[in-house]
């Protein structure tokens, strides 16, 4: 019933959404599109207002799911509270629940370290190469210094290792590769 776009580096761009939702709009039946998207470089709610804009020009219904304060593994998503403040004739007292909700729930939540999620210059990097961000997870469980992420980073995408899937056996052997460098 419904084709599902998870943007899941949290890299597409304007031009991307255009071209997948031209592809899909031709190729389904009746199927509506639905979007989820991650904010690895801070875009996702200007693509949620792209989507928005150019969806009139499209014959089919589009879904666009969000999470409160972008509560999501890494970066997170599109924030619930940003659309909800796009749209007119907003109910104030239903919306000042809602960030009353986010204050007494789902910050203390964030807060905790083992919980964060939000903008991030590793999440960045992932979104920018198209790589998968468990990648990431992996060097900070290993508490490999953010210098020394960076530079397997680079590595991996030198190596034109195929990153977009998560390998164990990519990361692990650029570590033991590298070792002496990370030391």
């Amino acid at each position: 019933d419904i084709l599902y776009i998870a943007d899941s580096y949290g890299s597409l761009h304007q031009n991307d959404i255009k071209y997948y939702l031209n592809l899909y709009n031709k190729k389904l039946n009746t199927a509506s599109i639905g979007f989820h998207l991650h904010n690895n470089m801070n875009n996702a709610y200007s693509n949620y207002e792209y989507i928005k804009n150019i969806s009139n020009d499209i014959n089919r219904e589009i879904i666009i799911d969000t999470t409160m304060f972008g509560m999501g593994r890494g970066s997170g998503n599109l924030q619930t509270e940003l659309v909800l403040i796009d749209k007119k004739n907003i109910d104030l007292n239903k919306f000042i629940k809602l960030l009353e909700f986010i204050q007494d729930f789902i910050k203390p939540i964030y807060l905790k370290n083992e919980n964060k999620w939000g903008y991030d210059l590793d999440y960045l990097l992932s979104g920018y190469f198209k790589m998968h961000p468990n990648y990431i997870i992996k060097m900070r469980d290993l508490n490999i210094s953010m210098k020394n992420r960076f530079f397997l980073i680079k590595k991996i995408t030198e190596k034109k290792y195929k990153y977009n899937y998560f390998d164990k056996n990519i990361i692990e052997n650029i570590i033991i590769e590298f070792m002496e460098k990370l030391l």
